[in-house]
């Protein structure tokens, strides 16, 4: 096949059925990506798909305005990757309504597109929202008291940071949930963790700026027994054995709160649990256990890292390395007997204000007529526009 026949047959491609909007008769920018089948199907025909998707102007005006989606090219060219870009472009459009209809009342609420993508911060809210409401009443059955034998307790796994690249960050990712799935596995380990929600973080650049590779670690809410993570040794000055590191000195002291003496023989600088994690990953990590007081604000802090902020990534690049590796892929993992059974989905409730039964969305394609209808009844007297904003604000929701 010429390159002249390619690019004939590329002006006529569309990913799916998407089409050129226009708007009173107004050309507009072409939101989508024109998907060149070509580059596909024929196996002989080598051109980098970022040039390819610049022979449309439609294309080049979105390649400039939206860097991250050329980024995300240049590391994923396949139909799936410029299906999810054309959803993340597509994000937040209207697509109709939904229809509220009760003792003689009509409701409307807007209803619009949504990507689902990790760093869309819609998707993100919503996403969070609706996994507090699945967990949320089940971690309220149990404990918090730190003092009892098992209760719910807040673990942060920590290794050392992978290389600032691509592979870097496809490796890292790999490798961090094994080695999950070793650690959990281990005997000292399930017998004391029961249950519980495991979140991957990743980011490349700290809160202070700095950016030192990518670093990946976890998040680990679970109910179960407290773990040892302390520095085992023997104080020649109290006898007691539990040791800590002071940083000024470089060196480790008693931890006894009635003594603090240096005078100290440490086998082994690492707890028990570094132990067991540096034995199943083979890379140094640093691990830290909190007592849960609100189950509700750690459920919060781990539904916070479901989803990546902006600022968690050095550039646009980054990010896009990030969407590539995370695409279809989890990063809340359950596990154990509580956390582990399947968990229905709590959908959102509307009301009737007048007889407080409940009312079903119904999709409306007539919704605009409608209103638009309903607006030109109402008394000109009454200084009160009809619109969608206020009416979605009589809407009841639980």
């Amino acid at each position: 096949m010429s390159n002249s026949e390619s690019l004939s047959r590329a002006e006529g491609s569309l990913l799916g059925s998407i089409a050129i909007s226009s708007h009173q008769n107004r050309p507009q920018l072409a939101k989508y990506l024109f998907f060149p089948v070509p580059y596909l199907s024929d196996k002989n025909f080598q051109v980098d798909l970022v040039s390819w998707l610049e022979v449309r102007a439609e294309n080049r005006e979105i390649l400039k305005k939206y860097p991250l989606v050329k980024e995300i090219l240049k590391l994923d060219s396949s139909e799936k990757s410029i299906k999810s870009i054309n959803s993340m472009l597509k994000c937040g459009e209207l697509t109709g309504y939904g229809k509220l209809e009760c003792c003689g009342d009509k409701l409307f609420i807007p209803l619009r597109y949504e990507c689902n993508l990790r760093t869309c911060p819609t998707g993100a809210d919503k996403r969070k929202k609706r996994i507090r409401k699945q967990y949320l009443p089940i971690l309220e059955k149990f404990s918090a008291n730190p003092r009892d034998y098992n209760s719910l307790r807040f673990l942060t796994i920590s290794p050392d940071n992978y290389e600032d690249t691509f592979e870097g960050l496809k490796r890292g990712f790999k490798e961090i949930r094994r080695n999950f799935s070793k650690f959990i596995r281990n005997k000292y380990i399930s017998d004391r963790v029961l249950s519980g929600l495991c979140v991957i973080e990743m980011k490349n650049k700290n809160k202070d700026g700095e950016c030192k590779g990518w670093n990946i670690h976890l998040h680990i809410l679970y109910y179960g027994q407290k773990l040892d993570n302390r520095i085992r040794g023997h104080c020649n000055n109290c006898g007691q054995n539990y040791m800590k590191y002071s940083k000024v000195e470089g060196k480790y002291y008693c931890g006894s709160s009635k003594c603090h003496s240096f005078d100290v023989e440490v086998k082994n600088k690492d707890s028990k649990i570094v132990q067991i994690w540096n034995r199943v990953s083979g890379r140094d990590v640093n691990i830290r256990i909190e007592p849960l007081y609100s189950r509700e604000h750690y459920l919060n802090y781990l539904l916070k890292y479901i989803s990546a902020n902006k600022d968690d990534f050095r550039d646009v690049a980054s990010m896009a390395q990030y969407i590539v590796v995370t695409r279809g892929q989890k990063l809340i993992t359950k596990f154990g007997d509580i956390f582990g059974k399947k968990i229905p989905v709590i959908k959102n409730q509307f009301f009737c204000d007048k007889c407080n039964n409940s009312v079903a969305l119904e999709y409306d394609s007539n919704a605009e007529y409608e209103m638009e209808h309903e607006a030109h009844s109402h008394n000109a007297d009454e200084d009160k526009a009809y619109d969608l904003k206020e009416i979605t604000e009589k809407v009841t929701s639980n």
